[in-house]
């Protein structure tokens, strides 16, 4: 800290003094007020504090209420809201205003980009950031908002886990209706991660008709966690199918499980 504080030190050093400040993490908690102080004060450094209040991630919860105000203070320096909302959701649950923080900003900031970083930020946060399920649902079903935020809001559905199983059916029609491929996309890969009901429908895409529901399906099934037989066997199946897309994606999918 005393390294960080020197305006004396050359750049590097005190950056990398942040860093490892940060990668400290619990033991480091005592020095959060200064780290506050720090980014607070608006100049270079402040950028490399609140770098090192995310890495120390649940530890930063003392910082949770100015992190939160920055994260919302439209009249901030960006780089510092976003460093802000990524510290939001590293602390998470550890802090029961964090999680709220983020939503506030994704419901109330104007700037797509800013409410796609807190969607992501959520995501960070995964399943202590369930009470978002529903605003993010909202989102994925609202044509007016961005793809990328939609894409983003996705993405952070399946980070929830199976606390999100509210989601299976909207990402299932996002995944067969969706205009954007991208949104597609990452529908089919959350699906795998919201526990039995997400991956039973994955199961059922295998069978579609349409070729590009099939091949999401097949890849998306790789990243159900654990060993699951009727997966494996579903995918064996996939690898006989009549469009080679599929059958590409189900040996990729095959070989990943057997990775993991």
């Amino acid at each position: 800290m005393e390294i960080l504080s020197d305006d004396q030190v050359d750049d590097i050093t005190r950056r990398n003094a942040a860093l490892a400040l940060g990668s400290i993490r619990g033991p480091a908690r005592p020095v959060t007020p200064q780290l506050v102080e720090m980014t607070l004060a608006g100049d270079e450094a402040s950028a490399w504090a609140a770098k090192a209040l995310s890495l120390m991630g649940p530890a930063a919860r003392d910082a949770t209420d100015d992190l939160s105000r920055i994260a919302r203070d439209e009249d901030q320096d960006k780089m510092l809201r976003l460093l802000s909302l990524e510290a939001l959701g590293q602390i998470g649950g550890a802090h029961p205003q964090a999680i709220p923080a983020l939503v506030s900003v994704v419901t109330e900031e104007t700037d797509p980009a800013l409410r796609g970083l807190a969607i992501e930020a959520l995501g960070i946060a995964g399943r202590d950031a369930a009470i978002a399920g529903p605003m993010l649902v909202r989102i994925l079903r609202n044509p007016r908002e961005t793809d990328e935020v939609r894409r983003q809001s996705t993405i952070t559905l399946g980070k929830l886990g199976d606390q999100a199983a509210i989601a299976v059916g909207p990402l299932a029609e996002t995944l067969v209706f969706d205009e954007s491929e991208a949104v597609r996309d990452a529908a089919a890969l959350s699906l795998a991660t919201l526990g039995p009901r997400g991956q039973a429908m994955l199961l059922r895409f295998l069978n579609h008709e349409d070729a590009s529901l099939r091949w999401r399906a097949a890849l998306a099934l790789g990243d159900v966690p654990g060993q699951n037989d009727e997966v494996n066997a579903a995918l064996l199946t996939a690898l006989a199918d009549a469009d080679l897309h599929v059958q590409l994606r189900a040996a990729q999918s095959l070989v990943k499980l057997k990775t993991d």
